[in-house]
This record gives structure tokens, sequence and C-alpha cells, in this order.
């Protein structure tokens, strides 16, 4: 067996038993919610833990402490700091 094909049946056995783990499944939605988003609800709580806005969007979300990204439903771009709760709907 020349080591082309030792190297890709290796490959392909990792891939297949790795294929059901944590890691591979996050990895596979963060794909997904690259191409095309992932239906989410983001709410934004003030300090007193009140609810100062809340936003429903198939959208690709941006983490860059202190900060969160996103599309929203209309097409806005929306930059949100504080605490920020970002849920798979």
């Amino acid at each position: 067996m020349n080591r082309t094909v030792r190297i890709l049946t290796l490959l392909a056995i990792v891939v297949l038993s790795a294929a059901g783990c944590q890691r591979m499944t996050k990895a596979g939605k963060h794909w997904h919610s690259g191409w095309e988003g992932l239906d989410r609800t983001i709410t934004l709580y003030a300090e007193d833990g009140s609810v100062l806005g809340r936003w429903h969007a198939k959208t690709y979300c941006e983490t860059d402490p202190p900060v969160v990204a996103f599309i929203d439903s209309a097409g806005k771009e929306v930059k949100l700091m504080g605490t920020v709760v970002v849920q798979e709907r």
C-alpha cells in the first residue's frame, strides 16, 4: 500500500471516529452559522437584570469581547456591549 493511501485511510478513520463528538458537532454548527446563519434570540440586559432589548433573527454572531455584532432581521448591523445572551432557537 503506498503512503498516500495509508494517510487517506488514517484520515478517514479519524474523521469517522470523531463525527459524533461535541467538538465536531460545534465545528459543523459554526460552519453552518457562517454560511447561512442560525435562528437565534439575542438579549441585552441592564445591570439590574432588566431586558434592554431583544432581537430574533437568522444570523451569524461575531463575538469580539466586549462587543457582540450581528445583522438583525431588517438587515441592519447591530453591535452590543454589556451583558448579552445569544440563544439558538
